[in-house]
């Protein structure tokens, strides 16, 4: 029982961990946005679209497919 109370403290600190490491930056245009990935590639999307962007590992990437998650 005492490794469970452990590892869920674990668990949440690794999550507002990961959270906290937005290697990413929104900006905001007349009709789009531009996200740009720090030492990665910079996504253009318009708001209307429907599209929206999961955050992986502190990096933005579309959902093109509106599955809400990455696909590989």
């Amino acid at each position: 029982m005492k490794s469970k109370i452990v590892i869920l403290p674990s668990l949440l600190l690794l999550a507002v961990g990961l959270q906290a490491q937005t290697k990413w930056t929104e900006t905001t245009k007349s009709t789009y946005k531009l996200v740009s990935n720090k030492g990665g590639q910079t996504l253009g999307y318009s708001p209307k679209s429907g599209i929206k962007i999961i955050k992986v590992a502190g990096f933005a990437f579309k959902d093109l497919n509106k599955n809400g998650k990455l696909d590989v």
